[in-house]
């Protein structure tokens, strides 16, 4: 039998003794002495177990377990409406912890209102609110919420009076019977005034009564109504402008809602997975988003926020479906293209494309899957007591290290174990990356090695405690502020390495962090690290914007520990700017220890005299910092050998050696060029690049602009530092002296002759099988166009196919299949820049070399062909293919002026 399944008969069998003895449940101690098992494995799977929804627990300390068979109906959790609110435990808990206060507040709870920017979901929480005093029972079920719009009478004060309080009979022209109006309707319920902002302030002020005392009077009535309704309003202007003050104060609780863009990753892309989802039911079918879509829309700052983004996720499965009728929906960048803001600086959060099928489903988070938060305070401040016994010599530092070392093992254990984390979702597989990446960074520079269970285990972790409020009670803070500043205080350099992941981890991912989290990275680090007890402070300072980090990013990967701290000083900094820094960093370190700086020249050999004041111990400052020098220093620091060792071992052994080689001519090199710009040049040139990889022959790679090769000849500044061997260019271009082959030619089997030789010439007999191999692979007509663009390749081929085609037919002209290839991947280049600059084109001139006729002609062809793209052709770029086909053949450029006569 399996421990899991020993430990679930075992609290089985124990839960049904707790009930007969009215007992709370099951500790973990009492299950794991029932079943002689070890008491963390047992806290193990009864984490798994309450995950799977097999066992509950309750209480906080001691924390009782039951199986879920063994709980009567009576004691099932209440749903709580607002946990369908994405972001109620994150950036709306506070949002939804008013919500409530307003509804559970005595003698008809308190009015509210909800500010925020348009598409925020203002209407939405209205009515979970309605919905949540609903379920508590402070209203009856059958009451309702009624939706009054102010705007649609912010200029009528009569109508909007007698819409909203009613009328007697006869109260003027029209008021053939009564009327109870919408306050009326709303007794007993709740009454959302939407747009609150456009009432009148005699509009506002007629709702005093109501507010005050719930009463109010219908027009033409002098006879008080009174009513028991609940008032929420909305706005998405600032209050203390557009409300009045007496107004205003009667509303005593304001929530308000973030924009889109202020949301957390987690939560955004919790909104995107949920609208796709609910496409998916629409359309009955699976959705696979490609990780352009997701990357642009978790970047995008939307005007119209949560609305805006639904209807944009809409129209983009509209599109998408409209051309591909299939089980599978694909949504491509060109399908939401139209409908995103311009100049978006997308990040790439994701790697993946994202597919979501109609059985998508968010996971509710209940008060049975969240982690054991009572165990991890007790273990933090069990840690918190260890460093204040070693502070007070009543232990030794052996035994305080070895103490946290179990007790962050301990929290990881918990955490990892009992989270409500899902290592298959995206967010968390998106998280983790950034944490793998983040560790990677911190390996580089500091030297910390990390292993792949570490990237699981700090993912997990960081993700709990950023998304479960009951870590942050002011009491809990408090006590991982008391234990930081004791860590700090033993080893501030870890604390130092900790802020760089977070600060990364919030700059690359958006991740949010707070105390507890520097508190158990800090912890984690330290206690991964074997040797704390260097007796030395190590400091590279140099001129230079990465001069000293790039040195101490050396020096401690090499020797896979954190030995030295890097100040980098750009020549135009000041050193009293320097020393500042170096000051502030000194205050957290151990000033009784011996310090080392390593500098490079001038001021800094001095720099004794600016911070003597911020260590205590002995200090050496060693000139002419070379990365020869800082490893010879890291590896007797790692040694453990005293500073005046050190120094002495560093004079003796330093000495100048140098070798002097004449220079013996230009590097050669191969250029890439192209007529639609330098970044599709540069596209070209790493796509040579990866072919020619591995290669010893020297030979650099580089682009440079097709116009002005063409204009400059031999006069560019290129053939200047550069013996030029090859141009492979997208059109036509001859330079005397130099080859230069159509990248169409590298792969086309007509000219496969030529580029071998070419490249046999360059490489080598020996290197040009491997080289043709690379090409081949790499150079596929599908593999070029989806590096040069980001348009779904296979579509956009299919469309340009067709374009050719008709233009054969036009003009009664047979494309060379070398410029079918040219023109491929000119037009794919082209139909991109003119679909992302849709809003910004503007017609410009062109040589008039091309009739009018020609281009009209052009014209038709592209916008019969491109109807699907909604994207206008300019004709400056229509005359520019009709250049490229006249250029390449003299035979089409005849054709076409027989067609223009």
């Amino acid at each position: 039998m399996k421990n899991e399944e020993k430990i679930y008969l075992g609290l089985c069998e124990l839960s049904e003794k707790a009930i007969a003895s009215l007992s709370d449940g099951v500790t973990t101690s009492e299950l794991a002495d029932h079943l002689k098992m070890d008491r963390t494995l047992v806290s193990r799977h009864l984490g798994v177990l309450v995950q799977a929804g097999k066992a509950v627990k309750a209480g906080s300390k001691p924390i009782y377990y039951r199986s879920s068979s063994s709980v009567p109906a009576s004691d099932a959790v209440k749903t709580d409406v607002f946990a369908q609110l994405i972001g109620f435990n994150g950036s709306l808990l506070t949002a939804v912890e008013q919500c409530k206060s307003s509804v559970l507040y005595p003698n008809g709870g308190l009015p509210l209102l909800i500010t925020g920017s348009s598409g925020v979901g203002k209407s939405y929480l209205a009515n979970l609110i309605f919905e949540y005093a609903k379920n508590e029972g402070i209203i009856e079920k059958d009451a309702k919420c009624v939706i009054f719009n102010c705007a649609d009478y912010a200029n009528n004060k009569e109508l909007l009076s007698s819409k909203l309080f009613g009328y007697k009979k006869g109260t003027f022209t029209g008021a053939d019977e009564d009327n109870d109006g919408v306050i009326a309707l709303a007794d007993g319920g709740y009454l959302f005034l939407d747009e609150v902002h456009r009432l009148s302030p005699e509009g506002q002020e007629k709702l005093f009564l109501l507010l005050d005392k719930g009463i109010y009077q219908r027009m033409g009535d002098k006879n008080y109504q009174s009513v028991q309704v609940r008032v929420i309003a909305a706005t998405t202007e600032d209050p203390k402008t557009a409300l009045i003050d007496t107004f205003l104060r009667r509303i005593p609780i304001q929530v308000h809602l973030p924009d889109f863009a202020s949301r957390n990753i987690s939560e955004r892309l919790e909104l995107i997975q949920l609208f796709y989802a609910q496409e998916s039911q629409t359309f009955h079918k699976s959705i696979r988003i490609s990780k352009k879509v997701v990357n642009y829309l978790l970047s995008c700052a939307l005007l119209g926020n949560i609305g805006a983004l639904r209807n944009i996720i809409k129209v983009s499965c509209a599109n998408a479906s409209r051309k591909n009728r299939e089980a599978l929906v694909q949504v491509d960048i060109e399908d939401i293209a139209r409908e995103l803001p311009q100049h978006v600086e997308v990040h790439e959060f994701t790697s993946a494309d994202l597919e979501i099928g109609s059985s998508f489903a968010r996971s509710p988070i209940t008060p049975s899957s969240l982690p054991n938060v009572k165990e991890v305070i007790d273990i933090i401040t069990d840690i918190y007591e260890q460093l204040k016994a070693c502070q007070r010599l009543a232990i030794s530092e052996e035994e305080v290290e070895k103490c946290i070392r179990l007790d962050v093992n301990r929290i990881s254990d918990v955490l990892y174990f009992h989270s409500n984390n899902n290592a298959q979702s995206l967010y968390y597989s998106l998280f983790a990356t950034h944490v793998e990446n983040g560790l990677k960074l911190l390996e580089k520079t500091y030297g910390l090695k990390y292993y792949g269970n570490t990237v699981k285990t700090l993912s997990s972790v960081l993700n709990t405690f950023s998304k479960e409020p009951l870590f942050q009670s002011d009491e809990y803070v408090a006590l991982y502020r008391k234990t930081l500043e004791l860590i700090k205080h033993r080893s501030y350099k870890y604390n130092f390495v900790t802020n760089r992941l977070l600060e990364y981890l919030r700059d690359s991912f958006h991740y949010q962090y707070g105390v507890l989290e520097e508190l158990y990275l800090t912890l984690y680090i330290y206690s991964s690290v074997v040797d704390h007890h260097s007796d030395i402070n190590a400091i590279i300072v140099a001129h230079g914007y990465s001069t000293a980090s790039s040195i101490a990013s050396v020096v401690n990967q090499m020797h896979s520990n954190y030995i030295f701290e890097s100040f980098d000083m750009p020549i135009d900094m000041e050193p009293q700017d320097i020393v500042k820094e170096i000051c502030e960093y000194a205050k957290h370190l151990n000033k009784d220890k011996d310090t080392i700086f390593l500098v490079d020249m001038g001021s800094l050999f001095e720099i004794y005299s600016l911070v003597k004041d911020s260590f205590n111990g002995e200090m050496v400052v060693i000139n002419n910092i070379t990365t020869q020098l800082a490893l010879g220093v890291g590896s007797m620091i790692n040694q453990g050998r005293s500073l005046i060792d050190i120094v002495d071992s560093v004079v003796r052994d330093c000495s100048i050696k140098y070798k002097y080689f004449e220079r013996k001519g230009k590097k050669r090199a191969i250029v890439t060029t192209c007529a639609s710009g330098i970044g599709i040049a540069n596209k070209i040139r790493d796509m040579i690049k990866k072919c020619v990889a591995g290669e010893k022959q020297n030979i650099e790679i580089i682009s440079c602009d097709y116009f002005t090769l063409k204009n400059m000849g031999r006069n560019s500044e290129i053939f200047k530092k550069y013996d030029v061997q090859l141009i492979i260019s997208t059109l036509g271009l001859t330079i005397e002296g130099v080859s230069t082959i159509l990248f169409s030619d590298l792969f086309s089997q007509k000219n496969e002759e030529r580029v071998r030789d070419v490249f046999a010439k360059l490489y080598g007999e020996e290197n040009l099988h491997q080289i043709i191999n690379n090409l081949m692979k790499m150079l596929t007509l599908e593999n070029i166009i989806s590096r040069l663009i980001i348009l779904n390749p296979n579509r956009v081929i299919e469309n340009v196919d067709a374009i050719l085609s008709d233009i054969e037919n036009c003009f009664a002209y047979q494309l060379d299949s070398s410029l079918k290839l040219t023109l491929y991947i000119h037009i794919a280049i082209m139909l991109e820049r003119c679909i992302l600059s849709r809003n910004e084109l503007q017609e410009q001139p062109y040589s008039g070399k091309e009739s009018v006729a020609d281009i009209n002609k052009m014209r038709r062809i592209f916008e019969k062909q491109l109807t699907d793209f909604e994207v206008h052709i300019p004709d400056h770029e229509l005359a520019l293919v009709l250049s490229i086909i006249k250029e390449y053949d003299n035979t089409a450029a005849a054709s076409l002026s027989d067609e223009d006569e």
